[in-house]
């Protein structure tokens, strides 16, 4: 039975928060898991979207403010 890496093993992985034994075994196991590689490709993916959809409300709050200003004057 093969046995994946946890979620919170994937995230150290992602986040490179995690001490470096346990990193390298995190990295041994990938280069031979497709189904590991896969899930950590999505959490890299859903981070990317996730950074993403926080700039573009950033940026419409800060268009937001900037015409209430323009109002308000």
């Amino acid at each position: 039975m093969i046995t994946h890496l946890s979620m919170e093993q994937l995230l150290a992985v992602r986040d490179g928060d995690r001490s470096e034994p346990v990193l390298a075994e995190a990295h041994r196991h990938l280069a031979d898991c497709a189904d590991c590689q896969a899930e950590l490709n999505r959490l890299h993916q859903r981070t990317a979207l996730a950074v993403l959809e926080a700039n573009i409300l950033e940026r419409r709050l800060a268009e937001s403010q900037h015409l209430s200003a323009v109002f308000a004057n």
